[in-house]
């Protein structure tokens, strides 16, 4: 999205919702003074104490937060929405980009470059089902020269991605130590025996890191596999110089690990007041040409958990923003509109991760009729809910007003397939001659008995957002001959694992789920390899059963013929874009229309 000139004037600040202006909100309570109920944290290595001027009180910002991370340990694999806004103070921007001279780019071959190779017997490579795999002659996978599947023998060529990530020159940690390729590899090195789950996807996918020179990386993808999200294979370092003599089991529990780590933002954490309040002061070794200078002298989170106190407060100036962990898009529209007229409601992600899914390839043990195996059907339904409108409702929303950012419209967050609901459900079979009620029923439908009327279950979660798109699609559904019944059921019970989970066991006609922010591209949830069965424990993504090598080959061919195949082949509908809203007092003047550009630009979304 292109920015003025005059907004990237408003993106000089870092933390959460903070890229503040100049103006300084009413003055606000000092940090609270060290007690009995402080945990003392240890002195920054290497950095003297800050002095603090005593001739005028120091500015100060009051972030409220909802809760109190356990720890501040960036792969203990808890990455909740409090621990994602302290970590905007002490990184910036989530994915690292912020250390890197330049970006990656798909465009760009001095970042990102593919060849053909010859793989060896034995390495791990990318299968045709979309698998990862060890190599062996007649393994199915995707020639670097063919568009079939192929049986692989040993002259036979495969892909291989690389791509190169270059930090920036003179980049130090908040201690003063620089900050280099060996903190990444080192990084990488430690995640990799580690074995977390949480990173097992891009590791799986990596063949290879190397340091080219102090701040060069190259990382070197496996065979068959196409990298599309050029970030998602640069792991956030921890610092090296800290950590590498000792145990990698000993490090998650080490105060600067836990409680007071290091970072490279625009903030460098002084003191933890346990229940009450983190505390930061500006990092005095930001680079200077970072463009994430604080312009606030100290920095609180004030764990505040409940919401209304914490509204009370921001009411009376002793906090100057709500993040994002209290949820706040939860709350009735009615609510939402009366604190938008009051405060700068700032909204963030805008990432569709909600999905409307099919049961296509069902388990043999839900027995019902084959509603969705032609893809044709499943086009008519993406059509009949012609999802753009829907999202377009969620933009049209009174607290939505005004705070829907210069060149954002809904069309980007979906896509319309121009096609007739009513004229392919009617090309199919799918006929409402005859019909009294208005539920179409089948006429020469294949795999469908004749006569068998179109209805259907859908099944969802319980939140807030669920339930609002449920609604829509009854009803849109309903418009276009198709009843749907629907079950709504707590997370646990509806992600339950397989084979008796509605979900994961394959037993259901139509669900929404919500996959959160995943690195993967979305077509990759849906190959063939990762249909859940007893073969794999009920392990997989793909619960919808799509088994067609066709979309398996578009999906490791990259972003493109990506994208056109989860449009064509349709397994799942991308629905609703799942925001997250800050409150801002209006104290510190945020023009409106930078709010989008102010959150999106330190993306907070996923650290």
């Amino acid at each position: 999205m292109k920015i003025s000139s005059f907004l990237k004037l408003l993106l000089l600040i870092t933390v959460g919702a903070l890229l503040l202006v100049a103006c300084d909100p009413k003055p606000s309570p000092s940090p609270l003074p060290t007690g009995e109920n402080v945990i003392e944290t240890e002195p920054v290595i290497g950095v003297e104490p800050t002095a603090t001027a005593t001739e005028t009180a120091p500015s100060v910002l009051n972030v409220c937060i909802a809760g109190e991370p356990e720890s501040l340990y960036r792969y203990d694999g808890k990455n909740t929405l409090v621990k994602q806004s302290i970590f905007a103070a002490l990184y910036g921007h989530h994915n690292g980009e912020d250390l890197l001279a330049m970006v990656p780019n798909l465009e760009n071959t001095e970042t990102f470059n593919h060849e053909s190779i010859l793989p060896e017997q034995g390495m791990n490579v990318l299968a045709a089902d979309g698998m990862v795999q060890v190599l062996k002659p007649g393994l199915a996978v995707f020639g670097s020269e063919s568009t079939e599947v192929i049986a692989w023998e040993a002259d036979r060529t495969m892909t291989q991605s690389t791509i190169i990530y270059r930090l920036n020159p003179g980049q130090l940690w908040s201690d003063g130590t620089p900050l280099n390729a060996h903190d990444v590899l080192y990084t990488y090195h430690l995640l990799r025996r580690l074995n977390l789950p949480a990173n097992q996807w891009a590791l799986d996918r990596t063949a290879n890191m190397e340091a080219l020179d102090d701040n060069t990386i190259r990382w070197t993808g496996i065979p068959g596999y196409m990298a599309a999200d050029l970030m998602a294979f640069f792991w956030k370092p921890i610092p090296a110089h800290l950590f590498e003599s000792m145990p990698d089991e000993q490090i998650a529990e080490h105060p600067m690990a836990a409680r007071t780590p290091l970072g490279w933002g625009a903030w460098r954490m002084t003191n933890w007041q346990a229940g009450t309040q983190i505390s930061f002061e500006k990092n005095p070794n930001l680079l200077p040409d970072s463009g994430k200078q604080a312009h606030f002298d100290t920095l609180n989170f004030l764990i505040v958990p409940d919401v209304e106190q914490a509204l009370a407060k921001l009411e009376r100036g002793e906090c100057h923003i709500l993040d994002k962990s209290y949820q706040l898009e939860a709350l009735d529209d009615a609510r939402l509109t009366d604190l938008a007229s009051k405060y700068h409601l700032v909204l963030e992600d805008y990432k569709a991760v909600e999905q409307l899914v099919f049961g296509i390839g069902s388990n043999a043990a839900y027995s019902r009729a084959d509603f969705f195996g032609d893809v044709r059907t499943r086009q008519a339904i993406r059509a009949c809910i012609n999802e753009p409108a829907m999202v377009s409702g969620l933009f049209e929303k009174a607290w939505m007003q005004a705070r829907v950012p210069d060149g954002i419209d809904p069309s980007q967050f979906s896509s319309n397939s121009g096609l007739n609901a009513h004229e392919l459900l009617n090309e199919i079979g799918w006929t409402l001659d005859g019909v009294s009620d208005g539920v179409r029923i089948a006429r020469d439908v294949a795999n469908v008995a004749d006569g068998s009327a179109f209805r259907v279950r859908l099944l969802s979660g319980q939140g807030a957002q669920s339930q609002a798109i449920v609604r829509n699609v009854v009803d849109r559904l309903a418009a276009c001959g198709i009843a749907v019944s629907h079950e709504s059921m707590p997370s646990n019970q509806l992600y339950a694992p397989g084979p008796d989970g509605a979900l994961f066991g394959r037993q259901f006609d139509l669900a929404i789920i919500n996959w959160g922010h995943l690195a993967q591209q979305d077509c990759e949830l849906y190959v063939s390899g990762q249909i859940p069965h007893t073969g794999n424990y009920w392990i997989g993504t793909n619960v919808a059963g799509l088994n067609d090598s066709g979309f398996d080959f578009a999906c490791a061919k990259g972003l493109a013929s990506a994208e056109e195949a989860m449009l064509h082949y349709t397994p799942a509908v991308p629905l609703m874009p799942q925001i997250r809203l800050w409150l801002v007092s209006k104290e510190l003047d945020l023009p409106e229309k930078a709010q989008f550009e102010l959150i999106n630009d330190i993306k907070l979304s996923h650290p």
